[in-house]
């Protein structure tokens, strides 16, 4: 059990450990998601019988579509393809200086490996829909009191 305390900085440090743990308990989710998991010496997405030093995947392709959504550069590349290479708002069709956006926002919380990069969770955005949707984010989450006021699109952006 964790001790109460008045240290705003401890519990920032907290909150963000508490984060973390979610996502660790929801990757161990997605996983238990794959049909053969839990069968040693079976691929773990198609359950083909594993050969040589194979732990895990009986082959490049089982793999890659495995980390196609859950690994944040080939979740973003394969969100891009899907979308046809351009911005995914109607009338936009923007194809240059793309970028990726979860839907479901990260808060902080990175982009490293886990669910959250599901193909489903992520749309290909022109800089200035992404700015527009990470505005009306930042946007509710100051309304609840989680963060500072907006950056000011218009020197430089918000990365």
């Amino acid at each position: 059990m964790r001790a109460v305390t008045d240290d705003p900085e401890w519990e920032a440090c907290m909150r963000q450990f508490d984060e973390r743990m979610m996502d660790l308990k929801a990757a161990n989710e997605c996983v238990e998601t794959l049909p053969h998991h839990a069968t040693p010496g079976l691929c773990d997405r198609c359950g083909t019988e594993l050969t040589g030093r194979r732990r895990r995947w009986c082959s490049k392709r089982c793999e890659s579509e495995w980390a196609g959504q859950h690994y944040w550069n080939a979740a973003r590349n394969n969100a891009k393809r899907r979308d046809g290479q351009q911005c995914v708002r109607p009338g936009c069709g923007v194809t240059t200086g793309l970028e990726v956006n979860h839907i479901e926002p990260r808060i902080g919380r990175g982009y490293g490996w886990g669910c959250h990069n599901h193909l489903a969770n992520l749309e290909t955005l022109c800089k200035p829909h992404h700015q527009d949707v990470t505005n009306e984010q930042r946007k509710g989450r100051r309304a609840v009191g989680h963060i500072a006021a907006p950056v000011d699109d218009n020197q430089g952006g918000l990365w």
